[in-house]
C-alpha cells in the first residue's frame, strides 16, 4: 500500500495478494475526512490443511494426504482413507476461497440391509443379506402391473434410496358387467386384464342403452379400478 499526497486530495493504493484480481479501483481517495470504499479483491484461494484432510478422513487423489493451496475456480479431486467411500462428486472447485469437501463414510456403518420388499413386484437381482455403500438393486414389477418411480434403489449412508411401487392392473368384473347391462365391446376378448393408464372398451347388451349420467363407454384404468358405464 502507498499514499500520495497534494493541497486538493489524499490517494492510497492498494495491491491484492498473489492469486487473487482486484475488483474496481485499487486506489482510494479522502473526501470531506472520509475514505471512499476500499477495492475488494476476488477469486481469493484455497488452503486446504492436512489437518482438515484427516479430520474428514480423505485424501487427494494422488495419494497425498499433506496440505494444499490451489486457486480459484479451479477443481481437486479427492478420495477416502480406507475403510471409507467417497460420496459423490468426488471432485471440487475453489470458489473465491470456498471449497465444499466431500463427505467419507465408513463402510461398516454405511452398509445396507436387504433392500424392502415391494407388493406386485420384487427384485431381480440375487439377494444378499449385507450390501456395501453405493450398491444398486433394480425391482420388476408383475406381468399388467405398472411400475411407478425408478426401478434401481441404491445403498446410502446405511439406508435405500425410495423403492418404487407397483400399480394394481384392473379386471374386467363380469359380475360387475352383468350387474350393469353392459359387456366387452369385442365379444372374442379374452383380455380382463388392463394396466393402469390402458382403456376398456364396453357397450351396451342386446336391448339396453346407455343410461343418463353414466360414466362412458370407454374406461380408463386407474390404480386398479374401472369406473363401469351403467346400461338401462
Amino acid at each position: 500500500m502507498m499514499a500520495k499526497q497534494n493541497i486538493m486530495k489524499v490517494t492510497v493504493w492498494y495491491q491484492c495478494s498473489p492469486g487473487t484480481t482486484p475488483v474496481g479501483s485499487e486506489w482510494i481517495e479522502c473526501r470531506e475526512k472520509n475514505w471512499t470504499p476500499l477495492p475488494k479483491c476476488s477469486g481469493m484461494p484455497c488452503t486446504i490443511t492436512r489437518q482438515q484432510l484427516e479430520e474428514k478422513k480423505l485424501v487427494l487423489s494422488n495419494g497425498q494426504s499433506q496440505g494444499v493451496i490451489i486457486l480459484h475456480n479451479q477443481s481437486l479431486e479427492f478420495s477416502c482413507a480406507n475403510g471409507y467411500t467417497l460420496t459423490k462428486p468426488n471432485s471440487r472447485t475453489c470458489m473465491d476461497g470456498h471449497m465444499d469437501f466431500p463427505t467419507c463414510i465408513s463402510e461398516e456403518v454405511g452398509k445396507c440391509g436387504p433392500p424392502p420388499p415391494i407388493n406386485n413386484g420384487g427384485t431381480i437381482n440375487f439377494l444378499s443379506p449385507e450390501y456395501a455403500p453405493g450398491s444398486t438393486v433394480e425391482y420388476r414389477c408383475q406381468q399388467f402391473y405398472v411400475l411407478q418411480g425408478s426401478p434401481i434403489v441404491t445403498c446410502r449412508n446405511g439406508l435405500w434410496t425410495k423403492e418404487p411401487t407397483c400399480l394394481e392392473a384392473c379386471i374386467a368384473s363380469k359380475e360387475m358387467m352383468s350387474k350393469n347391462n353392459i359387456e366387452l365391446r369385442r365379444r372374442n376378448d379374452d383380455r380382463l386384464y388392463v394396466r393402469t393408464g390402458q382403456e376398456m372398451e364396453f357397450t351396451c347388451r342386446w336391448g339396453y342403452r346407455l343410461a343418463p349420467r353414466s360414466p362412458p363407454l370407454r374406461a380408463t384404468c386407474v390404480e386398479g379400478k374401472i369406473n363401469y358405464p351403467k346400461c338401462i
